[in-house]
């Protein structure tokens, strides 16, 4: 479905424009780099390292799964108390 006066290219650049300002941004931060090879472009993870972000996820995968084991173990209690 084609809006009057937008034809599918046109969304099609907008689309890609937008990726293109996304790109940039990460690689403002380092998390890629990107290279034009011919008519495309590549894209490798960059230099940023994402050890505290890791960290943090770690910390709360922790958590939860202690959170989620005691909650397994109170499951398996009620079925042993009402079998």
């Amino acid at each position: 479905m084609s809006l009057p006066g937008d034809s599918g290219c046109t969304r099609r650049r907008r689309s890609i424009e937008r990726r293109a300002v996304e790109l940039g941004i990460l690689e403002e931060v380092d998390l890629v780099s990107s290279a034009k090879v011919g008519r495309a472009r590549e894209c490798r993870l960059g230099p940023a390292q994402l050890e505290e972000e890791m960290d943090w996820i770690d910390e709360y995968r922790r958590i939860w799964q202690s959170r989620l084991d005691r909650f397994g173990g109170y499951v398996e209690a009620r079925k042993t108390d009402r079998g």
